[in-house]
């Protein structure tokens, strides 16, 4: 399943909070390519200084080439309408844009408002989170630890088990599968 995607500022924070457990190893069998848009980029640099931690990505990113792509490349078209969007801020108008330009699969994004928004004026653009991320990397058994991942996760930033429950059914439908609801109940026990 490889595909590309472009990833928000808020899927960063969240898989570098998770990077010990080896999350960013995992991504290669999922993505062929991850795109990190401009303002996404300057946005995660923001905290440098005091997330140190950020810097192992900052160092792999080769400019519109490699798996983690510092993309320059969008549609000046699509930005222009989406950044008038309420609940869309710079760095996601400039992923979307990015989508449109490089034809990524997916934006990764945990922010739900900009979710919302993004799907009321383009409802073909797949927007996928963390938890979909984790989802895809268990059910295809890239991750043997994911029972650890979602609990270091869930410390992080808690999170309703709905949105988890939502990432599990919608990750089986995305490879063409039926949810089995045991394996999903169990998932979402463990918050």
């Amino acid at each position: 399943m490889f595909r590309v995607a472009v990833v928000d500022t808020s899927t960063l924070i969240n898989l570098t909070f998770i990077k010990h457990l080896q999350i960013f190893n995992h991504l290669q069998n999922l993505f062929l390519r991850i795109h990190i848009p401009t303002k996404v980029k300057s946005e995660y640099e923001l905290t440098l200084r005091h997330e140190p931690d950020r810097a192992w990505l900052l160092e792999r990113l080769k400019p519109n080439e490699g798996f983690y792509s510092f993309c320059t490349r969008y549609d000046s078209t699509v930005l222009s309408i989406i950044q008038s969007v309420k609940h869309i801020d710079a760095g996601e108008a400039e992923a979307v844009a990015q989508l449109k330009k490089v034809n990524a699969n997916y934006i990764l994004s945990d922010d739900e408002r900009f979710s919302k928004a993004l799907k009321k004026i383009d409802p073909y653009v797949k927007v996928i989170s963390t938890w979909h991320v984790l989802a895809m990397l268990d059910l295809l058994q890239i991750v043997l630890n994911s029972d650890e991942i979602i609990r270091a996760l869930y410390k992080r930033c808690p999170f309703p088990k709905s949105r988890l429950r939502k990432a599990y059914v919608e990750s089986y439908r995305e490879f063409g599968l039926r949810p089995s609801k045991k394996h999903i109940n169990q998932k979402c026990d463990l918050i």
